[in-house]
């Protein structure tokens, strides 16, 4: 995690790499520093590494990266808040997301034959239970 002196009070996360860095984009900024978290879990099915940070009181950011081949590469970005959850009790993980105000949105990530789809409510949703796609 990194701050670019031109770009004010952003902070940026990246990895070293042929001494050079590989950007991912803005997390967050310095103000809430003291939030980040960097979370190992299972999701998909895969490890999976998720960087959580705040740009502001109402916007969170949540990179996935993944390892491949000795490199930590991006896989996925979502926006607002993020939960990890068995839904349809298969033991693999998948991934809510729920973003807006004053109405909220819920999202369920979820994995299909190794295509990475998005389901938003109300298929996700029913305002009682999560249903999976």
């Amino acid at each position: 995690m990194y701050g670019k002196e031109a770009e004010g009070t952003e902070l940026y996360i990246g990895q070293l790499y042929n001494n050079g860095i590989l950007e991912f984009g803005v997390i967050g900024e310095e103000h809430y520093f003291a939030d980040l978290t960097f979370t190992e879990s299972q999701v998909f099915d895969e490890d999976i590494i998720i960087v959580h940070g705040l740009c502001g009181a109402g916007c969170a950011k949540n990179y996935l990266l993944q390892k491949q081949s000795g490199i930590i590469e991006q896989f996925f970005i979502i926006y607002g808040g993020l939960q990890i959850v068995d839904l349809n009790g298969d033991g693999i993980n998948e991934l809510l997301g729920q973003t807006g105000s004053p109405i909220a949105e819920l999202m369920t990530f979820t994995y299909i034959t190794k295509i990475r789809a998005k389901c938003i409510s109300p298929c996700g949703f029913d305002g009682n239970t999560v249903r999976s796609c």
